[in-house]
């Protein structure tokens, strides 16, 4: 062996015993490399926290808190910011033509907030302060930022940005997505205050807004009412050299404002104006860009407006916000208003008794407001009222095929035209939420037990399950054949059943599946559970009306007809009892035990459509054809009241939860009525347009933005010119809770 050699085994040894300390030194380098990324991750993360926590109490004092405003409504307010002290260079006029145009503004009636200089955290806070002050407002906003601007990529789109005063640390367009103000976060807010009109003047097409970057405005992509204006053209900059105090924009913009106030100028002539003044001043250098979107005529300035007020009543006292404003001759009265909120009365002594009328209008146009003495007419049918209200073109109205009330009487489904289902507050007479999904008409809708669910069915041949609450389709039945005519609940909401060409099916509603078919020999044209929800009923086309059994499938009984089965129920408290409504004209009352029929019910001149029995057993409700709506005494059969005031088919029609109240529903939109009084309560219409109307009798009506245009009011047989003034959702709002 040859002196120190060692062994083939003891260096292998050896050779293992350093590769693991050498693994082992490898470990603990790597373990400290993790534990500082770890320690930088949690540090970054504390300082994101911190940072957000900051901003969030920002937020709470980014609520409008401006003195002047409280107590009030309707004031215009500014943001003018004018940032000049940037890190990278001192811009020229920013801070004094915000100056300027912030005494303008506030010399015109404005509520001026005015910063200057502010960092992206400031421009975040008082953009939202300045938007919650319009919101609660609802006036005129205007935004006014001179300083620097630019635009980047982002998503396949130009965005613009404004850039706060400490950019130093802003060198690409990563940065200025991170650190700069989004112009869409303004127009997102902006919005959202759902105010009257905004102006938004961006006056930021300045070169060099960052090391590297580029200067200019790209067009903005929005549909509200607005006014955008840039100082030059899309992409384009100005530089800050002609005037020694203000920009040739900000001056010639001011300027216009000052004229425009005096001679009450029309919003969109005014930047009209300013563009054709400095083109001029500029020799065609410069030439401002303005994006319209205006969607009715707004003036600049103290314009005064014509309220024409009319009433049935001459010589009555016209009183505008408490003020005495004479006496109406020959039943008419012109006054001048400068534009606002006003309330207006009119009032006469008639036989020792005031007759009052009151109305609160937004004045910003000449109008012309209704006012009759006489708007509340005592009690009586609803053809004898002076005063009421149809729709100004009845083939514009939404035909309804199906309604039900909730389990707790506060919200109405409706389904029909349109490929729609409408959820009504029946307590308020306002439309809450659309439902959409079908692709044809809505034939059928149901309510859950707890009221948390809904069904429909549908002519696209689908049922298909809804969130009432949020309006979100949570699951679609399918493979039915045909029309889904009929839908409905079992008595616990886990079983669900749809009736369509020759069958009913059941299905699982926990689980979303089929279970199995009942067959029939002609289409379903309505199927329900039996209150106990062990059996299933349906009535076809095939002059039959069938009972199985829910578990085995098993046809219980068979009762025959001499004609459509049109709706059938269950009589409550009554189990082995049920009510049908045919195509003969007829209503009947059938014993289960016995087979047969036990009643008829004769009145109606056409085919029955619908039918429900009140909660307590004791009354029954059809709709027919013949576009009446009947009250029975379930024990002998005798009609107990006619409503009328449908113009066409009745084609749904049920009981409130309490039996205080029906609904009936057609061609003519829904019906609400009174069972006590016999009275109608309130008529809700929905157009093809999407908008809505709920009118009581009285003439007065709630509505969706534009619903009340499609609503003529006719007092005394004359229809009126302009029926603003009984546009009254606290009216609608008492007569629908009973007050």
């Amino acid at each position: 062996m040859v002196g120190n050699k060692n062994p083939w085994w003891a260096t292998k040894n050896k050779n293992r015993w350093a590769t693991k300390a050498l693994t082992t030194l490898q470990r603990i380098k790597i373990a400290m490399i993790h534990n500082m990324y770890h320690h930088n991750v949690l540090r970054t993360v504390f300082y994101l926290f911190c940072l957000l926590l900051s901003l969030s109490f920002q937020s709470l004092h980014a609520e409008c808190d401006l003195p002047n405003l409280k107590n009030v409504t309707g004031v215009s307010v500014a943001l003018v910011i004018g940032n000049g002290e940037y890190q990278n260079g001192r811009l020229k006029h920013a801070i004094n033509d915000a100056a300027y145009m912030a005494r303008t503004l506030k010399n015109l009636g404005f509520e001026v907030i005015h910063k200057t200089d502010l960092n992206s955290n400031d421009l975040n806070r008082y953009t939202k302060k300045f938007s919650d002050c319009l919101k609660q407002q609802g006036g005129v906003g205007l935004f006014y930022f001179s300083g620097h601007g630019t635009q980047i990529t982002e998503r396949w789109e130009q965005r613009n940005y404004l850039l706060p005063i400490d950019n130093n640390n802003i060198l690409d367009e990563i940065n200025v997505k991170q650190q700069a103000f989004p112009v869409q976060t303004l127009l997102d807010r902006l919005n959202g205050a759902n105010n009257k009109v905004n102006i938004i003047i961006l006056d930021a097409s300045r070169d060099n807004p960052y090391y590297g970057g580029n200067g200019g405005l790209r067009r903005v992509k929005h549909s509200n009412h607005w006014i955008i204006a840039y100082p030059t053209l899309e992409n384009q900059t100005v530089v800050d050299q002609w005037h020694t105090n203000h920009s040739l924009y900000a001056e010639q913009l001011v300027n216009a404002f000052n004229t425009a106030a005096q001679k009450c100028t029309r919003l969109r002539n005014i930047f009209r104006q300013v563009r054709a003044a400095v083109k001029n001043a500029s020799g065609g250098v410069q030439l401002p860009y303005t994006q319209y979107s205006l969607r009715s005529p707004f003036y600049f300035g103290s314009c005064p407006k014509v309220l024409t007020v009319m009433t049935n009543k001459d010589r009555a006292t016209l009183l505008i916000n408490g003020r005495n404003h004479g006496i109406i001759q020959n039943r008419r009265k012109r006054v001048e208003l400068p534009a606002g909120r006003y309330t207006v009365q009119v009032e006469k002594e008639i036989g020792g008794r005031y007759l009052v009328f009151k109305q609160q209008i937004d004045l910003q146009s000449d109008q012309e407001l209704d006012a009759p003495l006489d708007p509340y007419p005592s009690v009586g049918s609803y053809s004898a009222q002076p005063v009421r209200g149809y729709p100004k073109d009845r083939t514009k109205i939404h035909k309804i095929s199906s309604i039900a009330f909730s389990p707790d009487g506060r919200y109405i489904l409706s389904g029909g035209q349109g490929s729609k289902l409408w959820l009504w507050d029946s307590r308020s007479g306002e439309l809450k939420r659309t439902f959409y999904g079908h692709y044809d008409i809505v034939s059928s809708v149901s309510f859950s037990p707890n009221g948390q669910y809904a069904l429909s069915g549908s002519r696209d041949q689908t049922m298909r399950l809804w969130d009432v609450h949020t309006g979100r389709l949570l699951h679609t039945y399918r493979g039915h054949r045909g029309i889904v005519r009929t839908v409905g609940f079992s008595a616990n909401g886990h079983y669900v059943l749809s009736g369509d060409q020759k069958a009913v099916r059941l299905w699982d509603n926990d689980r979303h599946r089929f279970i199995r078919k009942f067959r029939s020999r002609g289409s379903v044209l309505s199927a329900v559970f039996s209150p106990d929800g062990y059996s299933i009923l349906a009535g076809s086309k095939d002059d039959k009306m069938r009972l199985w059994d829910r578990d085995t499938g098993q046809l219980l009984q068979t009762f025959r007809g001499s004609a459509y089965f049109r709706s059938v129920t269950f009589v409550p408290n009554r189990h082995n009892r049920i009510i049908s409504g045919q195509s003969d004209k007829t209503v009947r009352l059938w014993d289960v035990n016995r087979g047969r029929v036990e009643r008829t019910f004769y009145g109606h001149s056409d085919s029955v459509w619908s039918v429900d029995v009140s909660p307590d057993g004791r009354f029954v409700l059809s709709g027919s054809r013949d576009n009446t709506v009947r009250l029975w005494n379930i024990n002998n059969g005798k009609t107990l009241h006619t409503f009328k005031g449908h113009s066409d088919d009745v084609y749904a029609v049920s009981f409130s939860p309490d039996g205080r109240r029906i609904l009936s529903a057609g061609n003519d939109g829904i019906f609400l009525w009174d069972t006590e009084t016999k009275t109608q309560i309130a008529r809700m219409m929905v157009f093809k347009e999407g908008e809505w109307v709920t009118v009581i009798p009285t003439g007065f009506f709630t509505a969706s933005n534009k619903g009340g245009q499609k609503l003529s009011i006719r007092f005394r047989g004359t229809e009126l010119r302009n029926n603003a003034s009984f546009y009254n959702p606290d009216l609608v709002k008492d007569r629908l809770i009973g007050e």
